[in-house]
């Protein structure tokens, strides 16, 4: 009988309500986890399109300083931002350049979106050049 009471504690395992109990431990700590790691990820997206249209704003900035005569010509091919034949910048993946808002050389504005960021379904961001910063909005 002493050997058949030892087997028997050697052989278990863990109970339905043990193992019941972890798998609701790990879901819950998912359900969590995975709503925040998709919000940083728009974030993310958010931050290159901000950064991408800063670049954009600085390459204009140069190249009306330089020697600019009449409107310029602002072109994206593929991911390159050309001014007027020259490049500029380039974008991330993903990042949506709206056009080129030319009033004169001091009151410019571009804006840009990315359709997978938090600003997606909101206007985005606009560069407005008497400004000189980047802030929510669409140019008008």
């Amino acid at each position: 009988m002493n050997t058949a009471i030892l087997r028997r504690q050697r052989d278990d395992g863990f109970s339905l309500v043990e193992l019941i109990t972890v798998i609701l431990i790990i879901g819950l700590l998912a359900a969590i986890a995975i709503p925040l790691y998709l919000d940083q990820q728009k974030k993310g997206r958010d931050a290159a399109a901000k950064s991408d249209l800063n670049a954009v704003a600085k390459g204009i900035r140069i190249a009306l300083d330089q020697d600019q005569v009449g409107v310029p010509t602002l072109a994206v091919s593929d991911r390159t931002v050309t001014l007027d034949g020259e490049t500029i910048a380039s974008l991330s993946p993903g990042v949506v350049l709206g056009g080129l808002h030319w009033t004169s050389f001091d009151l410019w504005c571009i804006d840009v979106t990315h359709p997978d960021g938090d600003h997606a379904k909101s206007p985005g961001y606009k560069f407005n050049a008497p400004d000189g910063d980047s802030s929510s909005g669409q140019c008008t």
